[in-house]
């Protein structure tokens, strides 16, 4: 045998041996929850009493957003959320806390879609240019 053809059949082999070959597959089940954004600023909100013992209110960050024993809590995606800072990132609870059980859940106001303008009180759009090569033709509405 010629030891120039041995020697690149050898290189072959040990070349596709080092080859491999991973198929992952998505993990089963529900994709995880979405995950409320931090709050931004620099200075703390404002706290309110709610009327239950120990629990505030920061209604400045929104709607459903409490504090009770160092720890900020979040009604979002129909889910309670937990933080260890008011500006710092949230975690989904596995269970709604006992003195969070009888809160009403506000819903968060929705915008007024009247006072948007109208279509027509747009301003006009500038005229397209002509492009080499393009032939002229009216802009479908």
């Amino acid at each position: 045998m010629n030891p120039r053809l041995t020697a690149l059949g050898l290189a072959v082999a040990l070349s596709l041996a080092c080859v491999s070959v991973s198929i992952s597959m998505p993990p089963e089940g529900p994709p995880p929850p979405p995950i409320p954004k931090m709050f931004t600023g620099d200075t703390e909100p404002i706290l309110e009493p709610t009327g239950i013992e120990g629990l505030l209110a920061a209604r400045s960050l929104g709607p459903n957003v409490y504090y009770h024993g160092d720890l900020w809590y979040r009604r979002a995606f129909r889910r309670w959320y937990q933080a260890f800072r008011w500006n710092g990132n949230w975690f989904l609870l596995n269970e709604t806390p006992d003195f969070l059980d009888g809160i009403a859940i506000e819903k968060a106001p929705r915008p007024d879609l009247r006072d948007l303008e109208r279509l027509e009180d747009l301003p006009e759009l500038p005229p397209l240019p002509d492009f080499p090569g393009d032939p002229n033709r009216a802009v479908p509405l």
